[in-house]
C-alpha cells in the first residue's frame, strides 16, 4: 500500500491514524514505517490518534486539519475509522479533501460498495 501511494500518487507526507494499544493497529502501524524509512519517506514516530473517546472523533487533530497542515495520504488502521475520517474531513469543506488519500489497511470488503470509495 505505501509503495502504491508513492510511486502512483506521488505521496511525500503519509501518516497513519490509529491506537497502539490495538495490536489489530499496532502491527500495520509498523509495517508502514518500515517501508517508508526503506523509501527513504518522512517516518512518523507516533499515529495520529483518532480520539474516539471524545465528543467527535479527530476532534485533537481538527486544529491542524482545519489550517490545512495534512499530509498527502492517510492510512488508518481500520477501514471504518477512514470512512469516519473522509466524512470528518468533508465535513471541513472540499479544499481538504483535494490533496489527501483516506484509505484503510484492514480490508473490510463491505466498505467497497460505499458510496464514499475509499
Amino acid at each position: 500500500m505505501v509503495d502504491h501511494l508513492i510511486s502512483v500518487h506521488d505521496a511525500h507526507r503519509v501518516e497513519f491514524v490509529g491506537s497502539l494499544i490495538n495490536p489489530v493497529i499496532s502491527e500495520p502501524f509498523h509495517v508502514v514505517q518500515e517501508r517508508l524509512a526503506r523509501l527513504g519517506k518522512s517516518v512518523p514516530s507516533t499515529p495520529i490518534n483518532e480520539g474516539c473517546s471524545g465528543d467527535h472523533p479527530f476532534r485533537v487533530n481538527k486544529t491542524m486539519l482545519l489550517v490545512c497542515d495534512v499530509p498527502d495520504a492517510i492510512i488508518c488502521g481500520i477501514d471504518t475509522t477512514a470512512l469516519t475520517l473522509f466524512h470528518f474531513l468533508r465535513g471541513l469543506g472540499a479544499c481538504v479533501l483535494d490533496g489527501v488519500i483516506v484509505t484503510g489497511s484492514d480490508g473490510i470488503y463491505w466498505l467497497a460498495d460505499s458510496p464514499n470509495h475509499l
